[in-house]
């Protein structure tokens, strides 16, 4: 087994703060390894473009390696073909690479006259070959192994890795580390033949020797698309630009001395920091020319120290002015343990991702509402980073933090993302350094970055963190504290509400009656509400000090809370209700009435409901109710059901009723939508074809499959019917979206079933001429096809043909949803 010691680079920036741990950047890495190798073309990684360091490796495999070390990988293309092994055939992937290393002496066969392509190297074997790739096979003297692992030893080949077993299968990791020191070793030379031949020690490296790469130093590397204008396929070396080979990660490197290595071709295909050591830690204090970490403890100032701020240029560091209590910093130390280098990075944005938007290539965020679109931008130009390691957009997922930088004009990005969490009890929060707060996580201790925030119901909406708050409302909680790119905790997370059964809700009534229709009981209250997920329930009221105002004369009384003979709540009004354990309802209290307001207008392009001149952002997570039937005879006072409708669908039906809605803000955000209108609104209905007949599920329910799109997905009915076999239907779901609440079966709209004649595509329609002579008309790229007799998949338009006979169902509006009017044009043809 080997115990990797770690590289400093944007993942162990996170690392390192949460454990406060540290390693000299002397020594390597695997990934320094990675890189350098891959860059060189060493080691090619897998289809998924990982390099798997924990996994085993294969003598096939290690045989490539060792030939490429050679310099050889031209010559084992073309030694592709026949092998003397009778297990690697010609065609087999290695054939070459087995052939020029078994020639090379390398690496030899089986007696059976196997080879063994799969079989695990040992760790063992694999320095055995790595010693005679640098040609000192010949002077060897001892038995096996020994005689390899000490002249390996000698060679420092195993100064970065630590085996406890010599006999165990080689690690890819391990292998990488050997193989990438074994790049700056100099190989034995062969001088002379016969009896005159001997041995010299080269006057080059095996990188400069067989792979022709010039290794030069104290470089400094460029880091960012958006600080540097260095395409992300290039690399910013002491101000001059070079492309850029391999896996390097220039934004480990911002700040450091380094090393870079080139190939023939004067591309950059490594870099290593070439610094004393480097840890990552936060500033506990300062005291005089002396820094306190939390984790490293007291390290002293050189004479001379500089900082890099946001890939700036370095500038003298000042103790309390630009470095001070509080900062996450990476440091530097000389060769006598003095600090001669801060780094620091805050990215002007910071947030976690709500959604992605794949085809848009949008992202959009958790709590601020905002979303940023690459779409048509320059790919060159965007920098992605996740976890540290270069990155794509496909990589970035819902629930990762994201931090970013952009230019000016918006088309340059640089993108770090992470998924590091810390999960379980909060157990204490204390203040800590620079106004942050140290939280303590079951085993784990991680602090703050001063801009943190915490929910109690799962993100629908944040506060600030301070050891106040905290402990207040979370201390004692499970907790997950998703960190930012430094490692600090940028969002504490708790469904706390949910657990002690606390909710915002919309009254719909405060009444002496437990049903809509009746049951009178004069003697006990209760509250009609609806949560914001669209459920409606009735809950009796639990609690002496609260007592009601009026009668039931017109179905519904206030709530008074205050003991001052006024209703403090009526229906209509938003609150957040707390349930006791008997499931009732004990306190009562109003949403803040600065947070509800009454919108003025509304932006329907820009999903932003106006209020006045100040502008408020209806997000993924907005919520919307709408009346769905009034109570109160004349004087429609209060709710008797509500429904719950998206914004896409309630958009046009606010703008038209603005005085009849209310929203309630959180921030710059729409949290909550009411619509005080029982108009209809687009629905939330589906569409597709149910799939044979409903079918029993057991305890007296029943379910259909509704292929929709293509995807088959099986409901249950949930208060309704369908006697129809393989129908077309329109259905809507509950709020969790597993059960049917309303389903209509749908009839063609053209006189039954019709044979077709011909289809044509004229501009953007379709042309269905019937037999009859009718002629039915759609667009193009919405019309969809379903074969009744053995289709499973709702195909485009481009499936019917003549002679089909087929129904014909037109339902839905210019904007593909299903009401009415619709827009005159065929959505659906079913062939029987």
């Amino acid at each position: 087994m080997k115990r990797m010691r770690i590289k400093k680079s944007m993942a162990t920036f996170v690392a390192a703060t949460m454990l406060f741990g540290s390693t000299g950047m002397a020594f390597a890495s695997v990934d320094d390894s990675i890189n350098r190798l891959n860059g060189v073309g060493l080691v090619k990684g897998y289809a998924d473009g990982s390099f798997k360091p924990e996994q085993n490796i294969t003598r096939a495999e290690y045989a490539a390696i060792a030939v490429r070390a050679l310099g050889l990988e031209a010559a084992a293309q073309y030694a592709k073909g026949p092998t003397k092994f009778k297990d690697v055939p010609a065609n087999h992937w290695a054939s070459g690479y087995i052939n020029v290393a078994v020639d090379q002496g390398i690496i030899t066969g089986y007696p059976d006259g196997k080879f063994r392509p799969d079989a695990n190297v040992t760790a063992a074997e694999a320095i055995a070959m790595m010693v005679r790739v640098l040609g000192y096979e010949p002077v060897l003297t001892g038995t096996w192994p020994t005689k390899y692992i000490s002249k390996a030893s000698a060679l420092g080949l195993l100064d970065n890795v630590s085996i406890d077993n010599f006999n165990a299968p080689a690690k890819r990791g391990d292998v990488f580390v050997i193989a990438d020191d074994a790049l700056d070793v100099k190989p034995l030379e062969q001088k002379g033949y016969g009896d005159t031949k001997t041995y010299e020690e080269s006057t080059k490296t095996l990188l400069e020797l067989k792979l022709k790469v010039t290794e030069k130093k104290d470089m400094a590397v460029g880091a960012s698309v958006v600080h540097d204008g260095v395409a992300t396929d290039q690399i910013s070396v002491n101000g001059s630009v070079y492309d850029l080979v391999g896996t390097v990660n220039p934004f480990d490197f911002y700040g450091l001395k380094t090393k870079v290595w080139f190939n023939k071709d004067n591309d950059v295909i490594a870099v290593k920091a070439d610094e004393e050591e480097i840890f990552t830690d936060k500033i506990k204090d300062i005291n005089g020319n002396k820094v306190v970490f939390y984790g490293k403890g007291e390290k002293e100032l050189a004479s001379s120290v500089t900082l890099y701020d946001n890939f700036a240029a370095g500038t003298q560091a000042v103790l309390g002015n630009n470095v001070k209590k509080g900062d996450v910093v990476k440091v530097v130390l000389d060769d006598k343990g003095k600090i001669i280098k801060f780094i620091k990075f805050a990215y002007p944005n910071t947030d976690y991702v709500k959604e992605i938007d794949a085809a848009n290539k949008k992202i959009t965020f958790k709590l601020s509402g905002n979303s940023i679109s690459l779409k048509d931008k320059d790919e060159d130009y965007i920098q992605i980073f996740k976890n540290g390691k270069k990155a794509t957009l496909a990589d970035i997922k819902v629930g990762d933090v994201v931090s970013y930088y952009k230019d000016n004009n918006g088309d340059k990005y640089l993108i770090a993302a992470t998924d590091a969490v810390v999960s379980g009890k909060l157990t204490s929060v204390a203040d800590a350094a620079g106004s942050n707060v140290k939280l303590v996580v079951g085993d784990k201790t991680v602090y703050t970055n001063g801009t943190a925030k915490y929910t109690t119901n799962n993100g629908d909406s944040f506060s600030d963190a301070t050891t106040a708050s905290l402990n207040d409302d979370l201390v004692g909680q499970n907790v997950t504290v998703k960190l930012g790119l430094n490692g600090e905790a940028a969002y504490v997370i708790s469904d706390k509400e949910a657990t002690s059964k606390t909710f915002d809700v919309l009254v719909r009534n405060i009444t002496k009656e437990t049903t809509y229709s009746g049951n009178t009981n004069s003697t006990k209250t209760y509250i009609k509400v609806t949560k914001f997920d669209g459920t409606m329930l009735v809950y009796e009221v639990d609690n002496d000090d609260y007592s009601t105002v009026g009668d039931m004369t017109y179905g519904y009384v206030g709530l008074d809370i205050n003991k001052d003979t006024s209703a403090d709540i009526n229906p209509k009004d938003f609150v957040k209700i707390t349930l006791n354990d008997s499931g009732k309802v004990s306190k009562v209290t109003a949403l803040a009435t600065d947070t509800i307001k009454t919108p003025s207008s509304v932006d329907k392009d820009t999903n932003v409901i106006y209020v006045n001149s100040t502008p408020y952002i209806v997000t993924s997570d907005t919520k919307v109710i709408k009346s769905k039937k009034l109570g109160g005879g004349s004087n429609p006072a209060y709710l008797d059901e509500t429904e719950y409708v998206t914004w896409d669908n309630a958009e046009d039906y606010v703008a038209q009723n603005l005085a009849k809605t209310k929203i309630v803000i959180d921030g710059s955000k729409v949290k909550y939508v009411f619509l005080d209108s029982t108009t209809a609104v687009a629905s939330d209905y589906k569409w597709g074809v149910v799939v044979g007949s409903k079918f029993g599920i057991g305890g007296g329910d029943y379910a259909v499959k509704v292929n929709v799109d293509g995807t088959e997905k099986q409901y249950t009915l949930d208060g309704v019917d369908i006697s129809s076999s393989n129908a077309v239907v329109a259905f809507k779901l509950n709020a969790d979206g597993t059960k049917i609440n309303n389903i209509t079966v749908l009839t063609d709209v053209y006189n039954g079933v019709e044979t077709v004649d011909k289809v044509e595509t004229v501009g953007d329609k379709v042309i269905i001429t019937m037999t009859n002579g009718n002629q039915r008309i759609g667009i193009a790229s919405k019309v969809k096809y379903f074969d009744k007799s053995g289709g499973k998949n709702i195909t485009p338009i481009t499936g019917v043909s003549s002679g089909d006979k087929v129904r014909v169902y037109e339902f839905l509006d210019k904007d593909g949803k299903y009401q009415s009017p619709t827009d005159g044009m065929i959505d659906f043809v079913v062939k029987e």
